[in-house]
C-alpha cells in the first residue's frame, strides 16, 4: 500500500471510459457543427456586397464578422482534433452567446419581422441543441472550468449583427409643399376612361399611368411614388408581414387639356396633367404620414414598347448609352445611373446581373436642385424627352446597403428583354434594386414632388 502524502487515488476504470466516450463525441459533434459554422460565414463573406469604407457597419458585417466566424470555426477543430477541451468549451460557449444575444437583440428591433426570424432560428435549432448538449457534457462529465467574462465580446458581437441589418436613418429630402386632403370619393368607370389630352398623349385615371406616342413607339410613365416591397421595422423585407396595397382611385376631374386625380395606397398621391405649346407638363406630388422603409419601389416607372435599339442619355453626361438586356441573379450585366454625395453623376455596369464590383461607362456633375433631362433614343435617332425637375433635389446620396462599393441608395435603372420589344427604365429616390439581399431604406416623412416635362421628338 502506497500512503506517500503525494500519492493519487487511481480513477474508476468505469468512470475514465465514459470521460473518454463523452470527449470523442463530443468533439465529433463539435466537428459537424463548426464546420457548417465555417461554410456559412464563407458563403456571406462570398455573397454579400463589398467596397464599403473601414467606419461603414457592412464592412465589419461583410468582412470582419465572416472572419470571426472562421477563426472560431478553425479553432474549434483544431480544439477537437489536439484534444484541447478546454478550447472547444470556450468556443461552443461563445457561439451560444452569439446566437442568444442575436436573437434576443433581432426580437427587440425587428417585432414585426419576428415570424420570418423565427424560420431562421427553426434553422438554428441544430446548433443550439448540439451547443447546450456539449456544454452539459463539458461541465458535468469533463469538468473543464467556466470563465463568463470571456464570453462579453461575443455578447457584443451578437448584439451588433442584427443592428447592422437595420435600415439607417432615411436620408430622402421631401420638398414639401400643400398636403393632400384625406376625403375619398367613388369614381365611376365612366368618368375615369381613359383621357386623351391629344393625339399623343393619354392618361389611365385609375392608375395614373401616362401614355405618349410616337409612331409605332410606345412609353408608359408612372409618375406616383409607388412602394412594392416594404418593411414596418427597418429589416430585411424577405421576412416582411406586409403586403403593398393597391393604388385606389379616389377622384377625379377632367378639362379641356387637362385632369387632375386622387389617389391613396401607402400614400396619398396627388396628379396634375395640362399642356404647354408641345410639352406636356406633369406634376405628381405623395405625402407620407411617417418614414416607409422598403426594397423596391419606384419614382418614377417608365415601361417603353415597341422598340428594336434603344438607347439613353442623361444631360449631366454626353454619352448615348446603349440599353441592353441583362439577367438575374446573375450572368449579363445591368446598367445603371446614380447621382453621388459629391454631386457626381456616374452611369455604371455591373460586373454580374445587378451586382458589383461596378464599372463606371460616363461621368459628369449634377447638383442638388439642377433638373435631370433623360432623352430616350432608337435607332439613333432622338424619341422622347424628359426633363425630371426634382428627383436630385430629393434623392438620398448615402450609400447603399445592399449594392457597396460606392453606390447611393438612389438609382436610375435601364433594362429591356431578350427581344428588345419591351424597355423599361425605374427612377428611385432610395431603393436596394441594385446590389445583393433584401435590405430596407427608408424615405422621410413629408411632401414628394415630382414635376415631369415630357416632350415627343422628331415626328
Amino acid at each position: 500500500m502506497n500512503d506517500a502524502p503525494w500519492a493519487v487515488a487511481e480513477e474508476p476504470a468505469d468512470r475514465g471510459a465514459h470521460k473518454y466516450w463523452g470527449a470523442r463525441i463530443v468533439e465529433l459533434m463539435a466537428i459537424f457543427q463548426f464546420v457548417g459554422v465555417g461554410v456559412a460565414a464563407a458563403l456571406w463573406w462570398w455573397a454579400m456586397p463589398r467596397g464599403f469604407p473601414l467606419s461603414h457597419p457592412r464592412f465589419t458585417m461583410n468582412v470582419l464578422v465572416p472572419m470571426f466566424f472562421l477563426l472560431l470555426a478553425g479553432a474549434a477543430v483544431i480544439a477537437c482534433l489536439c484534444s484541447r477541451p478546454a478550447l472547444l468549451r470556450w468556443c461552443q460557449l461563445t457561439l451560444f452567446a452569439l446566437i442568444l444575444s442575436a436573437g434576443a437583440t433581432g426580437a427587440i428591433l425587428f417585432p414585426s419581422s419576428m415570424f420570418g426570424i423565427r424560420l431562421l432560428t427553426v434553422a438554428m435549432i441544430p446548433v443550439i441543441v448540439v451547443t447546450t448538449v456539449t456544454a452539459l457534457v463539458h461541465r458535468f462529465m469533463l469538468r473543464t472550468p467556466i470563465r463568463p467574462m470571456t464570453l462579453i465580446p461575443a455578447i457584443v458581437l451578437g448584439v451588433f449583427i442584427p443592428w447592422s441589418q437595420a435600415g439607417m436613418a432615411p436620408a430622402t429630402i421631401p420638398l414639401g409643399g400643400k398636403q393632400m386632403s384625406a376625403t375619398v370619393a367613388s369614381p365611376s368607370s365612366d368618368d375615369a376612361a381613359d383621357f386623351k389630352l391629344d393625339d399623343r398623349f393619354t392618361i389611365r385615371p385609375f392608375s395614373g399611368v401616362v401614355t405618349a406616342s410616337r409612331g409605332k413607339l410606345t412609353l408608359e410613365i408612372n409618375p406616383i411614388l409607388t412602394f412594392q416591397s416594404t418593411s414596418p421595422d427597418r429589416f430585411w423585407t424577405l421576412f416582411s408581414p406586409e403586403r403593398p396595397r393597391r393604388i385606389q382611385l379616389n377622384d377625379f376631374r377632367s378639362w379641356t387639356n387637362g385632369i387632375a386625380a386622387d389617389f391613396t395606397s401607402e400614400v396619398r398621391s396627388h396628379l396634375n396633367l395640362g399642356m404647354a405649346d408641345e410639352t406636356l407638363l406633369i406634376d405628381a406630388s405623395a405625402e407620407l404620414e411617417r418614414p416607409i422603409y422598403s426594397h423596391l419601389n419606384h419614382y418614377t416607372g417608365l415601361l417603353l414598347y415597341g422598340s428594336q435599339s434603344p438607347s439613353i442619355a442623361f444631360s449631366p453626361c454626353p454619352e448615348r448609352i446603349k440599353i441592353l438586356p441583362s439577367d438575374y441573379p446573375v450572368g449579363r450585366p445591368s446598367r445603371f445611373a446614380c447621382l453621388k454625395s459629391d454631386g457626381g453623376f456616374e452611369i455604371l455596369e455591373a460586373s454580374s446581373g445587378e451586382k458589383g464590383p461596378f464599372q463606371t461607362l460616363a461621368a459628369g456633375g449634377l447638383s442638388r436642385g439642377v433638373p435631370l433631362v433623360i432623352t430616350i433614343y432608337e435607332d439613333n435617332r432622338p424619341a422622347f424627352e424628359l426633363e425630371l425637375r426634382d428627383w436630385s433635389a430629393q434623392a438620398s446620396t448615402q450609400l447603399s446597403p445592399a449594392a457597396g462599393w460606392g453606390v447611393p441608395e438612389n438609382t436610375i435603372e435601364f433594362n429591356r428583354s431578350e427581344s428588345g420589344a419591351l424597355t423599361w427604365i425605374n427612377i428611385t429616390l432610395a431603393g436596394t434594386s441594385v446590389g445583393r439581399g433584401w435590405d430596407s431604406v427608408g424615405h422621410a416623412p413629408g411632401v414628394y414632388q415630382n414635376r415631369i416635362s415630357l416632350r415627343v421628338l422628331g415626328e
